[in-house]
């Protein structure tokens, strides 16, 4: 019996290797699945921490730094350019990491690393120790986002994949929603160094739960039942050999075009209708709901991802955000009915950049190579929003609009669009 249980366990790819249970002849069938519930919940927890309050909650922090800290707009921009070179530095090992220590080991980086950042944060108001902050909550981001996430419901969601991580992705949205008027609160009740200390004590409650209830894997099926596969032998798409380079490297460029347009196209929203003379509080209110808007975008893919197909959600996805941009483009004639109109269709388009990214990898991998490719399709998002962040505002400058700027974001949708219909077009996806 100890020689089975050592050659099951040896068996298991490393990233997956757990302890084998006692009775595990009895215990897997019956308790798996319920258990995907809590892995489902810490995974959106983990791009909660990882993605929702390192970026997209963390801007509001800005103009305060500004302000109290008497950093220039130049030091300020250097915070996101820094953090965001740390995430794809660490994006790029983060296979052979993961592979190394395993999922909930992996983890413990990543949290403790954006819990010292922001307890940094509030310990000073000095540039250079912000830097490093900064470079901290990019290790976090690139080893704690979407990346282990996606293995996590690869190995716990062998069917219905896409949907699972369509929950897990709307802890980005959750913190897009509720963060803003937290920090606000927060620093005008205790300060910008309270408010900091503040969410590093949160984060690390938060990552403590992760860490106590998560699991590598669910526990080994009984050795007549059909073992489930791993997620690079569960990729649909595979194949014997996944995407030949060329088809290949147009998927890379395609998410690069996504990251201009999940990075730098949405931070240009708020500068796109203020400067076409919407007044501040009424830009400010029709974006409030725009982590909202994302939640409903990520759950709506990943069910039609598993329903009707990856290729019709990817495309469906791909028209949404061209047609967001598209009225974007009438911002100097735009409404509020007008702009939540655009809000709504860019929050649908853009889980693009979260769920679709393990889909994508699921379709276009080899046996073996998913965490390889799904690194490489993250670490090109990061690199199309690092390259095209400067472009919008020198752009406006020469033109006096942002509007042109957003005709540039609508046509790379459409090549987005295209490359995505033609790849699966021949090279296919489950059909449902």
């Amino acid at each position: 019996m100890c020689g089975q249980q050592a050659r099951r366990q040896k068996s298991a790819p490393p990233l997956f290797r757990r302890r084998t249970l006692k009775n595990e002849e009895e215990k897997p069938v019956r308790t798996a699945f319920p258990y995907r519930r809590v892995i489902c919940a810490c995974g959106l927890v983990t791009i909660f921490i990882s993605i929702g309050l390192v970026s997209n909650v963390f801007s509001i922090y800005l103009p305060y730094i500004v302000q109290q800290n008497g950093f220039t707009n130049t030091q300020t921009g250097l915070l996101t350019t820094m953090r965001t070179v740390a995430a794809l530095l660490s994006m790029l090992g983060a296979d052979g990491y993961y592979r190394r220590f395993g999922l909930r080991r992996g983890l413990t980086l990543p949290f403790l690393a954006t819990v010292a950042a922001y307890l940094l944060y509030g310990s000073t108001r000095t540039p250079a120790f912000y830097y490093g902050a900064a470079v901290l909550t990019g290790l976090g981001y690139g080893l704690g986002g979407i990346f282990p996430v996606a293995l996590l419901i690869r190995a716990w969601f062998p069917k219905k994949a896409a949907t699972a991580m369509s929950i897990a992705a709307t802890g980005s949205g959750i913190a897009s929603l509720l963060g803003p008027m937290t920090v606000t609160r927060w620093v005008n009740a205790y300060g910008l160094s309270g408010s900091f200390f503040r969410e590093a004590w949160l984060i690390l409650a938060l990552a403590g739960m992760v860490l106590l209830l998560v699991r590598d894997g669910p526990p080994p099926l009984p050795p007549q039942a059909p073992k489930e596969q791993t997620p690079a032998q569960s990729a649909p798409g595979g194949g014997a050999g996944g995407l030949p380079r060329p088809a290949q490297a147009v998927m890379v460029g395609v998410c690069g075009l996504i990251g201009t347009l999940g990075i730098t196209a949405f931070s240009s929203l708020p500068l796109l209708y203020t400067t076409a003379g919407m007044p501040m509080e009424t830009a400010a209110a029709c974006l409030s709901p725009l982590g909202l808007f994302l939640m409903g975008g990520q759950l709506l893919y990943g069910r039609l991802a598993d329903h009707a197909g990856h290729r019709a959600a990817a495309l469906n996805a791909s028209a949404a955000m061209a047609a967001g941009l598209a009225l974007c483009c009438l911002a100097n004639r735009a409404g509020p009915g007008l702009m939540l109109a655009a809000l709504v269709l860019l929050g649908v388009g853009m889980a693009l950049s979260t769920v679709a990214f393990s889909v994508f990898a699921a379709d276009f991998s080899a046996p073996g190579q998913y965490a390889a490719v799904l690194k490489r399709y993250q670490a090109a998002y990061s690199v199309g929003g690092l390259l095209s962040g400067v472009v919008p505002g020198m752009l406006a400058d020469a033109t006096g609009s942002y509007v042109p700027v957003f005709a540039g974001f609508l046509l790379l949708s459409g090549v987005i669009g295209a490359c995505l219909a033609g790849v699966y077009r021949r090279y296919g996806g489950p059909a449902a």
